[in-house]
């Protein structure tokens, strides 16, 4: 066996290990980016529930806040559903 038949068989060995390296890095990069798009996605509707849920909370203590801040307009409003004539 010469040193070119050895040099050939290197380089085929390093050329198929080096594509074979290729090819899982590929792979590996698009799983990846398959599993951080899933997550983030579920991410994203998390934070979507939780911002609704705090939204209702703040227009509920905002009602609640207004409706003892400011008794006359209740009371009027009151008086004017209580002075309606009913039917």
């Amino acid at each position: 066996m010469a040193w070119e038949d050895a040099f050939k068989i290197i380089t085929a060995m390093i050329a198929s290990i080096g594509a074979g390296g290729a090819i899982v890095f590929a792979l590996s990069t698009w799983l990846g980016k398959l599993w951080a798009q899933r997550i983030l996605e579920n991410e994203k509707h998390q934070l979507a529930s939780e911002l609704e849920k705090t939204k209702r909370e703040l227009d509920i203590a905002k009602e609640t806040t207004l409706r003892f801040q400011n008794p006359e307009s209740v009371l009027s409003s009151a008086r004017t559903r209580s002075a309606s004539p009913s039917a």
